[in-house]
């Protein structure tokens, strides 16, 4: 699991971004928000996450909030 901080949600939440602790951007879509934090979480929440795939195509799953 790594830790990052959600950058910004994107309309209608349905997903936004997550910055790694080196600033990287990562994506996520919110079913993979684990449990009550999918419609609670906001910007600017720490949260841990999984990272899939590399680059550009990064993805972030099962993300819960520290």
């Amino acid at each position: 699991m790594e830790k990052g901080k959600v950058r910004s949600i994107t309309g209608h939440n349905n997903g936004g971004i997550i910055a790694d602790m080196q600033g990287r951007v990562i994506s996520f879509n919110n079913s993979n928000i684990v449990g009550k934090d999918r419609r609670s979480l906001k910007t600017g929440d720490q949260v841990w996450f999984e990272r899939i795939g590399a680059g550009s195509n990064a993805n972030a799953i099962n993300i819960r909030r520290c």
